[in-house]
């Protein structure tokens, strides 16, 4: 048994080295990209912990099911607030584009001809190209 507990542990840290997350599932322990299990809905998430709120209630004679509920609440928040900042941003780039094309510079996938500024803009929203960003650093 606690060769087994080792095993496991060296596989978490294992994958924790190639930005994966070992969750236990129904048929045992399972990795996935960090990346993924962060982009999905925070309920998925949640789920995926075994960190619902409705679920830490049921260890209610574990003390650290205080904490497990506390932790499904500071997720929940920063998803919203994930959430919230990455539509301002979307926001924010259409509302930039829309002026940069009201004021001709339209873009095309290159910012020749546009004004150094406005194409700091564009670099800083990654509406630029990778062909162009290439050309700016001579690399074309």
């Amino acid at each position: 048994m606690m060769e087994e507990k080792k095993s496991l542990k060296q596989i978490v840290l294992d994958k924790r080295k190639v930005g994966k997350v070992v969750v236990m599932g129904i048929e045992g322990p399972m990795s996935m990209p960090l990346e993924d299990i962060v982009r999905q809905p925070v309920d998925g998430l949640l789920y995926d912990l075994n960190r619902l709120e409705e679920v830490t209630l049921t260890f209610i004679d574990d003390p650290k099911w205080i904490n497990d509920f506390a932790v499904a609440l500071v997720i929940r928040k920063l998803k919203s607030d994930i959430d919230k900042l990455e539509a301002e941003n979307e926001r924010s780039r259409e509302a930039l584009t829309e002026q940069l094309n009201i004021r001709g510079y339209a873009f095309r996938g290159r910012c020749d001809g546009v004004p150094e500024d406005i194409e700091r803009a564009f670099n800083a929203l990654g509406i630029c190209t990778e062909e162009h960003k290439a050309s700016l650093e001579g690399k074309m």
